[in-house]
C-alpha cells in the first residue's frame, strides 16, 4: 500500500494546481464583467456585460458560453481549469508500481587463495562431509558442484528469474594408466617364534616392487608396502601335515615418484609424483622343518596396479538460471585452464595423504562406513586394507565391490578417481577459497517492483499541458493593462459601494426597445411582487431535492458496491484479467474509479460553492448574524480549509458543513487512485497431503533415555555414528539437513495426491503448496543456577591422591595435575563409592595442558569425551561451563563458573508449511508459523529418580575443528564453541553473556534431538530408523494423539501452480481492488454524505432569492427592487412596488455605470 501511495505524489501535486488555478479562474469569472463593461463599444456589448454569468452553467459549458460572448480571458482561464481537472484524471495513471524485469549486476564473493600451506588446514573436515554427501544424501556446501568447485556470486541466485555470469570454477582430477608390478620381494620384517611350532605370533613384512607404464617407472620401497600376517588356528603344522597355505589380500594407496628414462645415463632423475593404487593377491605357504620351525613362503599369485597423476585446472564457468529456478554452471567454450602460480597438483594430493597418515585405522574411518559395509569388507577374505583404500572403495562406487572387482583396472580407477574429486573439491573449497570484493562477471534479471510511467498519460498530460499554455497566452492577451475596482464586488456592501452616490437622472437613454428587452433578461425568475412565495424564487440547481436524493443514494451504492468488489476479489482472485497484452485495457481500471469520485467530487463542490454564495444573502435575510457582518461577508474563491474558518467564525454552519463534505470528497481522488491494481495470480487449487511416513508410538510408552540408549547403543549398526556424523556436520559446516526437518522441528513423510503427469513434471520453483501438518518438536526447559549456588575450586594433584582410597578407585585413574571441581548442591547422587563428604562433587574437570595459562572449560552430563570431567548430577540434563585463570608464585589461581540444568521433553505441534516442488521440500524463505495452541506432550521429561547415570541421549558428536589451547571441553561444548551458527568462543569467558550461552545450548540441543530421531525413529514409507521395518503394524505417534494414522489420513493443502507450461494453469496478471483504499473511500464517503445532509438540515430552504446572485444585472436589480436593498439600508426600509420604479431604477443603473463608471477608467 505505502509503496503504491508513492506515484500518487504527481496526483497531489495536480490537485494543488487545480486548487490554485480555481482561485485565478473564480476571480477571472467575477471581474469578467466589468472588463467588458469597459470595453463596451455600443448598448449592445454594455447590454451583454451586465448579463454575463459566468458561475451558473457547469464547468464544461463555460468556455463555450464565453466563447459565445467573444470573452477571451474567460476562454481561456476555464479551459485551463477544465484541462487541469482531466489532467488529475491521467496523472493518477501516470506512474505506476509494476513487478517487471530488471538487469542487475553479479558480483563475485569469493576468490581462490595462492597459498599452498593453507591446505593442510582443512583436517578431517573434508573426509566426513564426502561421506555426508555420499552416504546421508547431504548437499553440498554453496560453492560446489558435481565437477567443480566455484566462485559465489552476489545476488544470490534464488533472488533472481534469470541469471547469466561467468565465474571461474575449480576442478581436479587423476590421469590413471594401469602399470606392471616387477620384482616383487616380501621379507619378514619384525616378529618372532615363540615356544614350539604349534604357536605362531603375528609377524610384519615388508614388500619392495617396481612399478611401470609406458612414460613412468616408480620403485616403492620396502618400508612402504607392509602387511601382517598371523596364523590362524587352522593353520596347526605337524609331521603328518608339514606345509599348509591361505590366501592373503593387501591393498594400500601410496605415494611415488616418477623416474625419467635417460639413456645416456644408467641413472634416474625425478621428475613429477604419481599417486600409485596397489592390490595384492598372495599366496602364503606355512611349511615345518622337523617340527620345530616354521617358515613361511609369500608368492605374489594375482595383482593389480595403477599410477595416477594429479591434475588440477582453473577453468571460466558459465552460470545460467532460467526464470523457472533451474541453475545449470558448464564449461564455458574456448575456456583455457589457468593455475595458480604458488600450488602446483601435487601440494593438493599431498593434503590428502596427510590427513589419512593421521588417521588411525580401526577407529576414525570405519566410523564413516555402515554396518553392511563393514560386513562386506569382512566378506572379502583374509584382506588387509589401509585407510585411504576404504574410503575410496566405500565411496568411490554406488555399490560396494567384491573381491574379484579389486583386480579389475577400471572398477579400481573409477573408485580411486572418484573419491579423490569428492575429497578434493571440498578440501579446495575449505581451504583455498576466501571472501573477496570481486568485479562483475555478469548480470541477473530480478523481478522487482518498480514505478514505470505509462504510454498513454505522458502524452495526454504533455498535450493538455501545450493547450494551457496556448489558452493562458490567449486569456493574458485580453486582460486590460491596467483594471482595477474601487470595491470587492464579491459582497453584497462591495456592490452596494459601486452603485451608491449616483444620480437618478437618466443622462443617457437607450431606448424603449432596450429598456423593454433589457427588463426581460435582467429580471428573469423575479416575482411580479413581493408577495409572491418563496417556491417561485431562485433555487441553485445543485441544492435540489430531485437532484441531491439520487446523488446521495448513488452515494451509497458506490459504498455497497465497493464492499461487493471487495468480497469478489478475496473470493475468486482477483476481479477480472489485466490483459496485460491489450496495451490501454488498463486504462480502464485505472482510470474508471478516478473518473467516479472526480464525478462526485465535482458536484459536492458545486453544492459548497452555491451554499458560500448564498451565505451572506441567507445570513441577512434571516438575521443569523449583524446586517454589517452579513454585507461584508466573503466566502466566494476562498481555499477549503480557510473558507470552513470563516464560517465557523461567523456563525454559517450550513455553509461550513457544506464546506467539510466538499472538503471530504475532493480526497476520494487519492483513495480512488489507489482502489486497484494488477499482480501476478497464480492458480490455486485444493489437493491432498498423505501421510505415509511418521514416528514410532513406542515414544510414549517407555522411558525417554531407555528409547534413546536403545537406539544409540545398543542398535548400534542402525547408524549412532551416522547421526553424530550427520550433527556435526550441520553444525560446523554449511551443509543442509537431511530429512524433512526444520531446525528443531521434525516432519513426517507426506505425498502430494491429486497431481495429473504433466503437473508431476513441474520444478520446485512452480509449485507452492501450503498445508497444516503435525510435526515433531525438541525441547529443552533450563534453569539457570545462581552464582551462590554454583561452588567452584581448584584441587592440586596432591590433594586428589591423598583423598584417595578402596570406595574411590575411580580417583587413582584420574589425570595428575590440577583439577577443577565443581560442587552444586542436589546435583549428585549418594553412592557407596563416595564416602568423603570432599568427593561429593558434580564435576571434575582435569587441567592436564600445562602450557596454557589460562582458559575454558565446559561439559554435559552425559558427558561425550571419557578422562575429561566426572558427572553425578541428578537433573536430567546439567551444563557446566567456565573460565580458568592459573596461579603463578605472586598470584593465587582464579576460576568462575556458570551451570545450567535443564529438562527434555518432546511435543507435537501443527505448523502452517509452505512447501514447494514435488518433493515437498520446506520454503527457505517463508519459515514455518508454529500454532503452539495445539502443542502436546510426546515424550514427558524424565529425571533421573532410581539413581545411577542417565544414559546419553546425545550421538557421538566430532568436534571436526580444533579448539584453542587451554580449552578443556567436551564435544558439545566444542562444537558449540566452534559452530559457525552459535555464538563465539569469547563467550564462555565472560560471564555476563551466561544467558546467550543459554540460548546457544538450548538451540544446538533441540537440532541434536530433532536429528536423532529423525534419523532413528522413523517408520513407514523410506523409514531409516530402528523402528522402520520392525513393528509393520505400528501406526505411527500421531495415531495415538488423534491427528493422523499412517497411510490413511490426509490434510488438505492448498496448490498455488506458477507455471505458463500447462495451459490450463496458465499464469496471468490479474486486477486486485486494495482493502485499505476501500475502507478509505467508504469512510470518505459516508462522512461526505453526513456534513452534506448536514448542510441541508441546517438550510432546508435555498429559495430566498428571487433571481441568481451570479450577473450584475441581477445583483443590481436584487438591490432595486427593495429584495435586499431595503435590509442594508435602514433609512429606506419600504420596498420600491411599482414595476416602472424598478425599470427606472435599472436604468439609471446602466446610465450611471455607462456616463460616470463604476470602474478606472485612467
Amino acid at each position: 500500500m505505502l509503496r503504491r501511495s508513492v506515484p500518487k505524489l504527481v496526483l497531489s501535486l495536480s490537485k494543488v494546481v487545480t486548487a490554485v488555478w480555481s482561485y485565478v479562474d473564480f476571480l477571472a469569472k467575477v471581474s469578467g464583467a466589468w472588463i467588458r463593461l469597459r470595453c463596451a463599444k455600443d448598448e449592445k456589448d454594455f447590454r451583454r456585460a451586465l448579463l454575463l454569468d459566468y458561475f451558473s452553467p457547469l464547468a464544461i459549458w463555460t468556455p463555450i458560453e464565453a466563447l459565445r460572448n467573444r470573452d477571451a480571458l474567460i476562454v481561456g482561464t476555464s479551459l485551463v481549469s477544465l484541462f487541469l481537472r482531466v489532467m488529475i484524471i491521467f496523472s493518477s495513471s501516470l506512474i505506476r508500481l509494476k513487478t517487471v524485469s530488471m538487469e542487475t549486476p553479479v558480483e563475485v564473493r569469493t576468490a581462490f587463495v595462492n597459498d599452498p600451506s593453507r591446505l593442510g588446514h582443512a583436517g578431517l573436515m573434508p573426509i566426513h562431509t564426502t561421506v555426508g554427501v555420499k552416504r546421508y544424501k547431504l548437499d553440498y556446501p554453496r560453492g560446489i558442484s558435481n565437477q567443480f568447485v566455484y566462485q559465489l556470486i552476489e545476488p544470490h541466485p534464488n533472488s533472481t528469474s534469470e541469471l547469466h555470469a561467468t565465474i571461474e570454477g575449480f576442478t581436479t582430477d587423476l590421469d590413471c594408466q594401469s602399470a606392471t608390478l616387477t620384482d616383487f620381494n616380501a621379507q619378514q620384517w619384525e616378529g618372532r617364534e615363540d615356544g614350539p611350532s604349534k604357536s605362531w605370533p603375528t609377524r610384519i613384512f615388508n614388500s619392495s616392487f617396481g612399478l611401470g607404464t609406458s612414460d613412468c617407472d616408480i620403485l616403492i620401497p620396502s618400508q612402504d608396502f607392509s602387511f601382517e600376517l598371523t596364523a590362524p588356528s587352522s593353520v596347526t603344522l605337524d609331521e603328518s601335515a608339514p606345509v599348509r597355505s591361505i590366501t592373503r589380500g593387501v591393498s594400500r594407496v601410496l605415494s611415488g615418484s616418477c623416474q625419467s628414462r635417460n639413456s645416456t645415463s644408467s641413472q634416474t632423475e625425478p621428475v613429477s609424483h604419481r599417486l600409485v593404487w596397489v592390490v595384492a593377491d598372495l599366496l602364503v605357504h606355512y611349511s615345518s622343518r622337523g617340527g620345530q620351525n616354521t617358515t613361511v613362503d609369500i608368492i605374489l599369485r594375482n595383482s593389480q596396479q595403477i599410477i595416477c597423476q594429479p591434475s588440477y585446472a582453473i577453468h571460466d564457468l558459465a552460470v545460467y538460471r532460467d526464470h523457472n529456478g533451474k541453475e545449470s554452471i558448464s564449461l564455458l567454450n574456448q575456456s583455457q585452464p589457468r593455475h595458480l602460480s604458488r600450488i602446483n597438483a601435487w601440494d593438493i594430493t599431498q593434503a590428502v595423504i596427510d590427513v589419512y597418515d593421521r588417521i588411525s585405522q580401526d577407529s576414525d574411518i570405519r566410523l564413516t562406513l555402515r554396518s553392511n559395509e563393514l560386513a562386506e569388507l569382512n566378506a572379502l577374505g583374509n584382506l588387509e586394507l589401509d585407510s585411504l583404500t576404504m574410503s575410496s572403495l566405500a565411496l568411490g562406487q554406488q555399490t560396494f565391490p567384491d573381491y574379484p572387482s579389486l583386480l579389475n583396472y577400471t572398477a579400481l580407477a573409477l573408485s580411486l578417481r572418484t573419491y579423490y574429486q569428492m575429497h578434493t573439491k571440498l578440501l579446495v573449497h575449505s581451504s583455498l577459497t576466501e571472501p573477496t570484493r570481486g568485479s562483475i562477471v555478469g548480470t541477473a534479471k530480478t523481478r522487482v517492483d518498480r514505478l514505470t510511467v505509462e504510454a498513454l498519460s505522458p502524452q495526454v498530460l504533455v498535450g493538455l499541458f501545450m493547450l494551457s499554455i496556448a489558452a493562458l497566452f490567449s486569456a493574458q492577451s485580453a486582460l486590460p493593462k491596467k483594471f482595477t475596482l474601487s470595491s470587492d464586488p464579491r459582497t453584497i456592501l462591495g456592490l452596494k459601494a459601486l452603485s451608491s452616490g449616483f444620480a437618478y437622472e437618466p443622462l443617457w437613454e437607450p431606448g424603449d426597445l432596450e429598456i423593454s428587452r433589457l427588463k426581460t433578461e435582467a429580471q428573469t425568475q423575479k416575482p411580479k411582487n413581493a408577495a409572491v412565495t418563496t417556491s417561485k424564487f431562485y433555487q441553485p440547481v445543485t441544492v435540489n431535492p430531485y437532484l441531491r436524493i439520487p446523488v446521495y443514494f448513488a452515494t451509497l451504492a458506490v459504498v455497497i458496491l465497493l464492499e461487493i468488489l471487495l468480497h469478489k476479489s478475496y473470493r475468486d482472485d482477483g476481479l477480472g484479467p489485466a490483459f496485460q497484452d491489450r496495451k490501454y485495457f488498463s486504462y480502464l481500471w485505472t482510470l474508471l474509479p478516478v473518473v467516479g469520485s472526480s464525478l462526485l467530487n465535482l458536484f459536492f463542490t458545486l453544492v459548497d460553492s452555491d451554499f458560500r454564495t448564498l451565505a451572506p444573502f441567507h445570513t441577512l435575510l434571516r438575521g443569523l448574524s449583524p446586517p454589517h457582518l452579513s454585507v461584508k461577508l466573503n466566502l466566494r474563491g476562498l481555499f477549503g480549509i480557510h473558507a470552513l474558518w470563516e464560517e465557523i467564525k461567523t456563525q454559517n454552519f450550513a455553509s461550513a458543513a457544506a464546506t467539510t463534505a466538499s472538503v471530504l470528497a475532493s480526497l476520494l481522488t487519492f483513495a480512488s487512485a489507489l482502489l486497484f491494481f494488477d499482480a501476478d495470480q497464480s492458480v490455486v487449487v485444493e489437493k491432498q497431503l498423505r501421510l505415509v511416513g511418521s514416528f514410532t508410538s513406542d515414544m510414549h510408552t517407555i522411558d525417554y533415555d531407555v528409547f534413546t540408549s536403545r537406539t544409540t547403543y545398543q542398535m548400534e549398526p542402525m547408524g549412532a555414528s551416522e547421526v553424530g556424523i550427520i550433527l556435526s556436520l550441520m553444525l560446523q559446516n554449511n551443509v543442509s539437513s537431511p530429512g524433512p526437518v526444520y531446525n528443531d522441528l521434525i516432519y513426517p513423510v507426506f505425498s502430494l495426491e491429486g497431481l495429473d503427469r504433466e503437473e508431476s513434471k513441474l520444478n520446485e520453483s512452480e509449485l507452492e503448496i501450503r498445508a497444516v501438518v503435525p510435526v515433531l518438536r525438541g525441547t529443552l526447559e533450563c534453569h539457570l543456577l545462581p552464582d551462590n549456588e554454583v561452588m567452584v575450586d581448584i584441587l592440586h594433584s596432591k590433594t586428589i591422591r591423598n583423598m584417595s582410597n578402596s570406595s574411590t578407585p575411580d580417583l587413582d585413574s584420574w589425570p595428575a595435575g590440577d583439577s577443577i571441581r565443581v560442587n552444586i548442591a542436589g546435583e549428585y547422587c549418594e553412592s557407596a563409592r563416595i564416602s568423603t563428604p570432599e568427593l561429593a562433587v558434580t564435576a571434575v574437570f582435569a587441567l592436564t595442558d600445562s602450557r596454557a595459562s589460562e582458559g575454558v572449560f565446559g561439559d554435559v552430563y552425559p558427558h561425550l569425551m571419557p578422562n575429561t570431567s566426572r558427572y553425578l548430577p541428578y537433573s536430567q540434563y546439567l551444563y557446566v561451563w567456565g573460565k580458568y585463570i592459573q596461579g603463578t608464585f605472586d598470584k593465587p589461581p582464579s576460576v568462575t563458573a556458570s551451570a545450567l540444568k535443564c529438562d527434555a521433553a518432546v511435543e507435537s505441534v501443527e505448523v502452517e508449511t509452505t512447501f514447494f516442488g514435488t518433493r515437498l521440500a520446506i520454503h527457505p524463505d517463508r519459515p514455518p508459523k508454529v500454532k503452539e495452541e495445539t502443542k502436546r506432550v510426546v515424550v514427558p521429561p524424565v529425571l533421573a529418580s532410581r539413581g545411577g547415570r542417565i544414559t546419553s541421549t546425545y550421538p557421538p558428536l566430532n568436534p571436526f575443528r580444533e579448539t584453542e589451547p587451554g580449552a578443556f571441553l567436551d564435544a558439545f561444548f566444542s562444537i558449540l564453541a566452534t559452530s559457525q551458527h552459535t555464538l563465539p568462543p569469547v563467550a564462555l569467558f565472560d560471564k555476563s553473556r551466561a544467558p546467550e550461552v543459554v540460548e546457544a545450548i538450548k538451540r544446538q540441543h533441540t537440532i541434536i534431538i530433532s536429528q536423532t530421531h529423525n534419523k532413528l525413529a522413523r517408520i513407514g514409507y523410506d523409514g531409516v530408523g530402528v523402528y522402520a521395518d520392525m513393528n509393520v503394524t505400528d501406526k505411527g505417534v500421531f495415531d495415538r494423539l488423534g491427528l493422523g494414522t499412517l497411510n490413511d489420513t490426509t490434510y488438505p493443502a492448498t496448490v498455488k501452480v506458477k507455471s505458463s507450461r500447462l495451459d490450463g494453469w496458465k499464469e496471468t496478471r490479474r486486477v486486485f481492488q486494495d482493502e485499505t483504499a476501500t475502507r478509505i473511500m467508504q469512510a470518505l464517503l459516508g462522512t461526505t454524505i453526513f456534513f452534506s445532509l448536514l448542510s441541508w438540515a441546517l438550510m432546508p430552504w435555498t429559495a430566498i432569492l428571487p433571481r441568481p446572485p451570479t450577473s450584475i444585472a441581477n445583483v443590481l436589480a436584487l438591490l432595486v427592487d427593495g429584495n435586499i436593498f431595503h435590509v442594508t439600508n435602514t433609512e429606506q426600509s419600504t420596498p420600491i412596488e411599482s414595476n416602472d420604479a424598478r425599470n427606472r431604477g435599472v436604468v439609471e443603473y446602466i446610465v450611471c455605470i455607462k456616463k460616470f463608471g463604476l470602474v478606472d477608467m485612467s
